[in-house]
């Protein structure tokens, strides 16, 4: 049993770092985001590059006049608490609703993250390093949570 604990910390520290450059990332986003539309300012000192800068002028960076970031950010947010909760012996319902819950915001995310490339790659033929940042981190943190579910069950 003190073999299983001392396994599984490893991937619980290596997925907090994901959740955490997720988190990073687009707060990052959601700054800059907020203050171009809100404050009228590029932040010219903190630009990302001319993709990034194009897809925050695009059609699609606004969601019912909220910047994609913002969701994100609150999304990887929710996430967090969520895996904490699952990986803590605290519940707010049984544990297999919490891992079930759990897998559905994956899911969703999953399916966001995986729009948003075909909307960047296709629709607006751009390549943006923060957002495929965020894209590639989310699919590596799904990857390992589900690695270390399946050696744990």
């Amino acid at each position: 049993m003190n073999l299983e604990k001392k396994q599984k910390k490893p991937l619980y520290l290596l997925q907090y770092l994901l959740l955490l450059v997720l988190l990073l990332n687009s707060a990052f986003l959601s700054y800059k985001y907020i203050k171009f539309y809100y404050l009228g300012d590029m932040l010219k000192n903190l630009t990302c590059a001319q993709d990034c800068d194009a897809v925050m002028m695009s059609s699609y960076a606004l969601i019912f006049g909220i910047p994609v970031p913002v969701f994100g950010f609150a999304y990887f947010l929710l996430l967090t608490i969520c895996f904490s909760l699952l990986i803590s012996n605290f519940q707010l319902v049984q544990k297999d609703t919490q891992r079930k819950i759990f897998a559905f915001l994956l899911l969703l995310g999953i399916s966001f993250a995986l729009c948003f490339i075909y909307i960047l790659s296709v629709k607006l033929k751009l390549f943006c390093k923060f957002c495929m940042l965020s894209h590639i981190t989310l699919f590596l943190f799904s990857f390992v949570y589900l690695f270390s579910f399946k050696t744990n069950k």
